[in-house]
């Protein structure tokens, strides 16, 4: 019964426990979880919770689990995966399923599903995307012209570049941003380029 559940301590430890989890994994605990890393036994747990949730102190469905920080936390900030690596030069081999995730400000993105790929060499830098850089990517299926795209070229190949429609000719430029190339290497024309996202934040390292 929720009345029996009146540990200020117990509550406190419990919910403690639930943010910090939430925090650094971006998901909900298990009930075994909140019991290891508590101390606290898991039918203590488990009544605690129920009460809990009775009482309108916290919000749980199965392993998801919802506090005022949580909640904030989802208002505030979007949980993006980092996809491996995209090439700012040659393209090369289509993204991987994430790998790693990270929170960060909506206020960086805008509304959207997102995800992050690591920059593969320097046919970007002048738009100020260098080899190492982490590109915030927005998960669509078109650009504009002039548009930073994450493309793939002929079912195969990705790459970040540019992107233009070129309807006279019934294809699409890919244009690099290194004014150390030359005309031709700066360009690459391509009849099937299928658009993977834009990109809309860069997370540069200090050099």
């Amino acid at each position: 019964m929720a009345y029996r559940c009146n540990d200020t301590v117990t509550k406190r430890k419990i919910k403690s426990y639930i943010d910090s989890y939430i925090c650094d994994n971006y998901q909900s605990p298990s009930m075994r979880e909140i019991a290891m890393g508590t101390g606290i036994s898991l039918a203590t747990v488990q009544r605690y919770m129920n009460a809990m949730r009775t009482l309108g102190e916290l919000e749980y469905k199965r392993r998801d689990i919802r506090t005022e920080l949580s909640e904030k936390i989802d208002r505030d900030r979007v949980v993006v995966g980092k996809c491996g690596r995209v090439s700012c030069g040659a393209p090369r081999e289509p993204m991987v399923e994430a790998d790693e995730f990270f929170s960060v400000p909506k206020k960086w993105v805008g509304e959207g599903t997102f995800y992050i790929l690591e920059a593969d060499g320097d046919s970007m830098v002048d738009a100020g995307i260098d080899c190492g850089d982490l590109v915030i990517v927005r998960q669509q299926s078109y650009a504009a012209n002039g548009d930073i795209a994450v493309v793939l070229v002929d079912g195969g190949e990705t790459t970040l570049k540019r992107f233009y429609r070129e309807p006279s000719m019934r294809a699409f430029r890919l244009h690099a941003e290194n004014s150390s190339y030359g005309g031709e290497m700066r360009d690459r024309i391509v009849k099937n380029a299928e658009i993977q996202g834009v990109a809309v934040k860069v997370v540069k390292n200090l050099k």
